[in-house]
């Protein structure tokens, strides 16, 4: 099974500046071949008008991807630092390029089309294994002997094997990271096949290797087996020191108006180093709470609510006065600071955690729709939006008490149980199971496989 690493590169100051004059380069090639294919796109457009040309019939295009780069390159007098880094470098970055065209036709109602680098995102290139060997722990020699880079230092955190290619990449901070995928010899697992290894299993048995995990703001993820995951003390008091200084080096940014100034630039490496912590922060809290829930738990069929978190964190909308010459208020202040505290606690980044994980460890990741699940009793069933105040549930029929979200938590339990069960052909369908059917249905059918030089339609 293909597993990835990311690991902090230390170059040298010497090194880094090669290894960011091939990025500069590969990014300049890169986004050469995109303005060419611009412009044989305008003359296929307008071919139509000339009387010497046979342009294409309409909804049809003869544009095929190629990977040409020597004449995007200058002539060696113009630009000499462009002879100055390896072919492959090129030749790579005209491979990703192609890559970027595949995914796009495989899917174009969601991927864009491939556009272009800019200077300070995504700064990164791809090396190839004739540009790279490591040299045991923490050593990897960079370059060819034409083009040497040198031996290059990483934090090597967990133990790896031999990639056929890996990333360098660059970010805001100036930190410097070595990532790429490797094969660690395990067997690879679908939805599918853990599908059939649970139909073997009885109705009472799957409700009982079923666990509902409810996800919210007060407890970030509750388990219906009694498990609760939150920050602790002692990141919640890190996470404010950080928020403090990213919020007094946001208003010292918004008094440095001028932009060429260089004081104003040294503000924004540093505002950018502590959101890049911040992020850190919440990455490694994420992969520990993913890591508790799959390989903690013994059950095999782990269930969430289908929040969509998008719609949940959007803006308030204005609201207009009936006489139309000011705004009414709309509580745009308490929903930003909802935002803010709903996006803080990372569960869309969990639940994308938890889903390779649980691949890794043979379990199946379910999802249910979120409707009702928060205000309706687990024990006799009863739905009413007064049986929760806050986080705390009372049944207005039976009298049941607990915590909110322990309370859902089983509703998403019993739920995920069904959905399995209808994915399993043994019930009808249920509204329960149908966000899961939804998922699941492309993911039990075998991938397409299309080349790259399929005509892009016009």
């Amino acid at each position: 099974m293909q597993t990835g690493r990311k690991y902090r590169l230390n170059p040298a100051p010497e090194q880094a500046t090669v290894l960011a004059q091939w990025i500069g380069c590969a990014r300049a090639v890169y986004n050469g071949k995109d303005a060419e294919e611009r412009y044989q796109n305008w003359l296929r457009r307008y071919a139509k008008f000339s009387t010497r040309s046979f342009a294409p019939d309409e909804g049809e295009s003869d544009f095929v991807f190629d990977q040409a780069y020597s004449h995007l390159k200058p002539a060696k007098n113009e630009a000499p630092w462009f002879h100055e880094v390896p072919s492959q470098v090129y030749r790579n970055a005209m491979y990703q390029r192609g890559q970027a065209w595949a995914k796009y036709w495989d899917d174009p109602v969601h991927l864009g089309r491939p556009g272009r680098r800019k200077k300070g995102e995504n700064d990164s290139v791809l090396l190839t294994n004739e540009l790279f060997q490591f040299w045991g722990a923490g050593l990897v020699l960079i370059g060819t002997p034409r083009f040497p880079v040198g031996v290059v230092e990483y934090h090597e955190h967990r133990p790896c094997g031999e990639p056929n290619s890996v990333t360098i990449s660059k970010d805001l901070c100036g930190r410097w990271w070595l990532s790429f995928t490797f094969d660690d010899g395990r067997e690879k697992q679908s939805e599918g096949s853990i599908l059939a290894r649970l139909e073997t299993k009885t109705d009472a048995e799957l409700a009982a290797l079923t666990v509902g995990f409810d996800r919210g703001i007060t407890q970030q993820v509750t388990g219906s087996d009694g498990s609760v995951h939150g920050y602790d003390a002692q990141k919640k008091a890190r996470f404010a020191k950080y928020l403090r200084r990213q919020r007094a080096l946001q208003k010292k940014l918004a008094r440095q108006t001028d932009k060429s100034s260089r004081r104003r630039g040294r503000t924004r490496v540093k505002l950018a180093k502590v959101s890049a912590q911040i992020t850190s922060l919440r990455t490694d809290h994420a992969h520990q709470v993913s890591h508790r829930i799959v390989e903690h738990s013994p059950a095999e069929v782990l269930a969430f609510e289908a929040l969509k978190l998008g719609n949940m964190t959007r803006r308030a909308k204005p609201v207009l006065a009936e006489s139309g010459d000011h705004y009414e208020e709309n509580g745009a202040a308490a929903k930003s600071a909802l935002n803010r505290s709903l996006l803080h606690q990372s569960l869309g980044l969990i639940l994308r955690f938890i889903r390779y994980k649980a691949l890794r460890a043979g379990k199946l990741v379910v999802e249910v729709p979120a409707a009702g699940t928060s205000q309706r009793c687990s024990c006799c069933g009863h739905t009413e939006s007064d049986n929760r105040k806050g986080s705390h549930f009372t049944c207005k029929k039976c009298g049941h008490q607990a915590h909110a979200d322990a309370n859902a938590s089983v509703n998403i339990q019993r739920d995920g149980a069904s959905a399995v069960l209808t994915l399993l052909g043994r019930i009808r369908v249920q509204p329960c199971a149908e966000a899961t059917r939804e998922r699941l249905a492309p993911l039990l059918k075998a991938p397409s496989k299309r080349s790259t030089s399929r005509h892009l339609a016009a």
